[in-house]
C-alpha cells in the first residue's frame, strides 16, 4: 500500500480481541527515496511502539528517482491489550521542512501486515455475534479437554488450524460436532464437553 506521505495516518480498528494474550503484529516498511532522518511512527491504541528513522542513503538503488536510495524494513512487535479492541495506526513524518518535497522526493509504503495471536486461543461467548460472557482456551493450557462450560455457548471465534469438538445430547442428538471456523451464532446449549486441538 502507498506510496504516503505529507504526515499520512494509515489506521484500523480490529474488535473482538481476545483481551490480556500475547500478540504478535509484524509489517514491513518501504522507505522510498529521500528520507531525511524525519522518522515514522506505529501505535497500538495510541502508543507508540516503534519510531524509524532512516537517512537518504540507508538502502540501495530499487525504484522509483535515480537519485535516493529505497529500502525494505521488516519490522516485528509483541503486545498485549487489556480490552477487546486494538487501533494499529502508522504515521510518517516526511515533507515537514520548509523547503518543497513531493511524494516522488520521499515517500513510504506497507506490505506484509500480520496481526495474530501469539498462543492460539479459542473463544466461547454466552451471546451470537462474539459478545456476552467470555469462556477461553488457549494452547499449552493444562487441560485440552473441559468437562464443563460454565456458559451457554451461543458463538465461538477462532483462528485457522484450530478443530473444536462439541458433544451434548442436547445438540446435535449427542454426536459429535465438529467446527474448523469461528460460528457467529449457534443454538444455546450447556456442552459438558469441548474438545480443542491443533
Amino acid at each position: 500500500m502507498g506510496p504516503y506521505g505529507y504526515q499520512t495516518i494509515v489506521s484500523k480498528t480490529f474488535t473482538n480481541v481476545p483481551p490480556n494474550n500475547l500478540i504478535e503484529f509484524k509489517v514491513g516498511i518501504w522507505k522510498l527515496d529521500s528520507w531525511d532522518s524525519e522518522g515514522f511512527q506505529i501505535f497500538a491504541n495510541n502508543v507508540e511502539i516503534e519510531n524509524l528513522k532512516l537517512s537518504f542513503h540507508d538502502g540501495t538503488m530499487m525504484c522509483r528517482n535515480e537519485i535516493w536510495e529505497d529500502l525494505f524494513q521488516p519490522l516485528s512487535f509483541r503486545l498485549k491489550i487489556t480490552g477487546t479492541d486494538l487501533t494499529i495506526k502508522l504515521k510518517d513524518n516526511l515533507q515537514t521542512d520548509t523547503w518543497f518535497e513531493d511524494l516522488w522526493d520521499e515517500s513510504w509504503g506497507f506490505r506484509d501486515f500480520i496481526l495474530r495471536l501469539a498462543v492460539p486461543c479459542v473463544n466461547f461467548y454466552s451471546e451470537c455475534n462474539y459478545t456476552g460472557a467470555l469462556f477461553q482456551i488457549c494452547q499449552g493450557e493444562k487441560s485440552k479437554l473441559q468437562n464443563e462450560i460454565p456458559i451457554e455457548i451461543k458463538s465461538i471465534l477462532m483462528g485457522p488450524g484450530i478443530i473444536v469438538k462439541l458433544k451434548s445430547p442436547n445438540y446435535f442428538a449427542g454426536v459429535i460436532q465438529e467446527f474448523t471456523s469461528s460460528q457467529p451464532c449457534l443454538m444455546a446449549y450447556q456442552f459438558p464437553k469441548v474438545i480443542y486441538q491443533e
